[in-house]
């Protein structure tokens, strides 16, 4: 009797398979995928398989595919057999996933320290972060700047897409300077020199436009007086200009035409 043996098969893969990063290795095969190597032309036979997979998850092109469960199907197939039940390819391609990021405006007072600068970001696949910090332009004068991607980054697997934003500089207020206020004793409140001393530094020049000699003070009280040394003698302190004596209640200051 005659016998005619199955013929054998290789399984391969062509033609393109391709997905967006999902964080897997699964691959998705269709029919136009599977060649096989030893069939005789015009038999009718196809290949499917049970599962297929990337090398890994990660983006790139060129990947190998490997299908495993394959079997045979079709009008012919029962005049062959697969040489093995895998087969692979290098046609696999996983693209980046798309990933915005929106930078927030950010303000600050001329000198003082940056606020940190954050960001609103879309989703990640699970177990994946953001790493890095966003930056700006440099300077500190009063303006705008940019706040630019910088280090931020979510890896190879993503293709981010930056909307940028402004950080400005105020000028913010400007830190205000002690100045200490000589105390006046009011008219009648204490005898000439019985006070403290009228005087004090000023912050700007050292003190040479705010102290005033004694005896300029006790010029001008001369003139008030009418040119007399009443109250007020060379070695008495005597309220110096702007500051005038006045008023009913006792230790009360006048500076320029203010109480205190």
């Amino acid at each position: 009797m005659g016998q005619i043996d199955a013929k054998t098969l290789t399984a391969g893969l062509t033609g393109a398979v391709t997905k967006t990063y999902d964080g897997t290795t699964a691959a998705t095969l269709g029919a136009g995928n599977y060649g096989l190597t030893g069939l005789i032309a015009g038999d009718v036979v196809t290949a499917s398989s049970t599962g297929a997979a990337y090398a890994d998850k990660n983006a790139g092109t060129g990947k190998t595919v490997t299908a495993s469960g394959v079997s045979l199907g079709g009008a012919g197939s029962g005049n062959y057999v697969l040489a093995s039940t895998s087969a692979t390819g290098q046609i696999g391609q996983i693209s980046q996933l798309a990933l915005a990021i929106t930078a927030n405006d950010q303000t600050k007072n001329r000198n003082d320290v940056d606020p940190k600068l954050t960001y609103v970001a879309g989703t990640l696949i699970a177990g994946d972060s953001l790493t890095g910090d966003l930056t700006r332009d440099v300077g500190e004068t009063v303006g705008t700047y940019g706040i630019t991607k910088g280090t931020l980054s979510a890896g190879g697997n993503y293709a981010i897409a930056f909307k940028p934003a402004v950080f400005t500089i105020l000028l913010g207020i400007p830190p205000v300077e002690n100045v200490l206020i000589p105390y006046i004793p009011a008219e009648g409140g204490g005898a000439a020199g019985s006070g403290p001393e009228v005087g004090t530094q000023d912050p700007v020049d050292g003190g040479a436009g705010f102290q005033l000699a004694q005896d300029e003070q006790s010029s001008q009280q001369e003139q008030q007086d009418g040119g007399t040394d009443s109250a007020c003698s060379t070695n008495d302190t005597c309220p110096p200009a702007p500051y005038s004596q006045g008023g009913s209640t006792s230790g009360a200051i006048h500076f320029q035409g203010f109480n205190f």
